[in-house]
């Protein structure tokens, strides 16, 4: 199941989705859609499909409850993903994602800017400013703090 918010719906250019368990390939204990770095690829191909754009254009990171965040500029090219657990860009046909359990997904948008960010809060990200560095990280591609 793929679940939107009205209002990103209505930006113009702006795909986003929230994926719950529903319609993935995965066994076992991650049954379902399971979206992380370790599941199955077609998990994932799914999603990237979903949001229209190439698997390797679905872009995530080595999450590891932090404050960091990691501005993008395209996708990772066979290298290994930073850790963080917030994602920034400003690159046409790139989707950033975060996983979450028990965590919250955060998605912003400065539509004037057309800067996005995702981030992962759970406890000790958002305890350290997770969201907070997000926004900083969405400034400094140019996007404005009231427009956010």
């Amino acid at each position: 199941m793929t679940l939107g918010s009205p209002l990103l719906s209505a930006i113009p250019g702006l795909r986003h989705a929230f994926f719950s368990r529903e319609g993935g390939v995965s066994e076992g204990i991650y049954a379902a859609l399971n979206g992380g770095l370790g599941s199955r690829e077609k998990n994932r191909r799914r999603m990237a499909e979903q949001l229209g754009v190439p698997l390797d254009h679905l872009v995530s990171v080595h999450q590891v409850h932090s404050p960091d965040v990691v501005a993008v500029t395209g996708p990772w090219n066979g290298a290994a993903r930073p850790k963080a657990d917030a994602l920034v860009t400003r690159t046409e046909g790139l989707a950033i994602s975060v996983t979450t359990a028990d965590c919250g997904p955060i998605l912003f948008v400065d539509p004037n800017a057309r800067v996005i960010g995702a981030a992962h809060a759970g406890w000790k990200g958002a305890l350290t400013g997770v969201l907070e560095s997000t926004i900083d990280a969405m400034e400094k591609l140019g996007a404005e703090r009231g427009g956010i």
